[in-house]
C-alpha cells in the first residue's frame, strides 16, 4: 500500500519521528519531576520556617500530616517516587505531561505565596 508507514519497522522515517518526539515528552515529563522536587524541598524549609513562626499548616490535607516532619517527607517521597516511577516505565502521553507541569505552575504559585506571607509575618 502507497502512503502507509508501518511504524512497527524501526527504518520507516514516521517511525522514527514518533520515537524521537516520545523522548522529548520523556525528558518533558522528567524536567517537571526535576522541578517538582526542587519545589519539594522549598516546601519543606518555608513549612519548617513557618511552623518555627508559630503559624499553623495553611493545607488541611498535610496538617495531621505535617505534625510528624518523618511522615511528611515520607509521603513527598513515596508520591514523587511513583510520579517517576510512571514516566520511567511507561509512554507519556501528552494529557500527564500537561498535568506534571499544570502541578508544577500551582505548587510554585504556593511557594510565592508562601514565601511573601513569611516575609510579612517576619
Amino acid at each position: 500500500m502507497e502512503g502507509v508507514i508501518d511504524l512497527r519497522d524501526p527504518s520507516a522515517p514516521g517511525a522514527v519521528a514518533v520515537a524521537e518526539r516520545r523522548a522529548a515528552t520523556r525528558r518533558a515529563a522528567l524536567g517537571g519531576l526535576v522541578v517538582l522536587l526542587v519545589l519539594n524541598v522549598v516546601d519543606v524549609i518555608l513549612t519548617s520556617r513557618f511552623l518555627a513562626a508559630g503559624v499553623a499548616e495553611g493545607n488541611p490535607l498535610m496538617a495531621p500530616v505535617v505534625e510528624r516532619s518523618w511522615l511528611a517527607m515520607a509521603t513527598k517521597v513515596a508520591v514523587l517516587g511513583a510520579l517517576g516511577w510512571r514516566l520511567l516505565t511507561r509512554k507519556v502521553p501528552i494529557g500527564v505531561l500537561c498535568g506534571v507541569w499544570t502541578v508544577v505552575g500551582v505548587y510554585a504559585a504556593v511557594a510565592y505565596v508562601n514565601w511573601m506571607v513569611l516575609q510579612a509575618a517576619t
